[in-house]
């Protein structure tokens, strides 16, 4: 693909990833655990009910989700049981957009903006 077409994206990974490609599960693995990690830091700072993703990665859908799920329970601490949700946004790929244009429009309400 990076011959072909000079870059590779995020569906082009998932895509390869349903073939058993094994760059695309090494690349799927480790955003996962990446993103687990993020939870885990989330969860001990803010101690939130329930993580969501949103955006283009939310296309990956259970073969991203699943695998963070996966990490998040790897690397969480063991000591003191700990849960949180952890889903993709059911608003589609453009719900970070929606959420920022919400919350400007309440501040704008509120007088917080001009």
């Amino acid at each position: 693909m990076l011959k072909e077409k000079g870059k590779i994206t995020s569906k082009d990974v998932y895509t390869h990833l349903a073939t058993g490609d094994e760059l695309a599960k090494e690349i799927t693995d480790g955003t996962a655990k990446a993103l687990a990690i993020t939870c885990i830091n989330m969860l001990h700072t803010t101690e939130p009910k329930r993580i969501i993703f949103t955006g283009g990665m939310i296309a990956a859908g259970d073969a991203l989700l699943d695998r963070i799920k996966y990490f998040f329970d790897e690397y969480i601490w063991t000591l003191k049981k700990e849960t949180v949700e952890i889903c993709f946004a059911t608003l589609g790929e453009d719900t970070g957009i929606i959420g920022a244009a919400a919350l400007a429009r309440h501040a704008k309400l509120q007088g917080k903006l001009k």
